[in-house]
């Protein structure tokens, strides 16, 4: 069955989830979760996007 077209609406706060397939891990180390923020900042900063929290989670 297809899931249902998401709303996109430019201005409104968006709550964006990362996870792995199968519910595997994304992260294996402390580095792993910095390589992940310094990636987010670059491309946050070249998109215009503000974040305005975040956490980052185990599986």
């Amino acid at each position: 069955m297809a899931r249902i077209a998401r709303v996109v609406a430019a201005e409104v706060p968006h709550h964006v989830v990362q996870r792995g397939n199968r519910r595997q891990p994304v992260f294996f180390s402390t580095a792993d979760y910095k390589a992940y923020l310094r990636l987010m900042a670059a491309w946050c900063g070249q998109q215009g996007v503000e974040v305005w929290a975040y956490c980052l989670m185990t599986n």
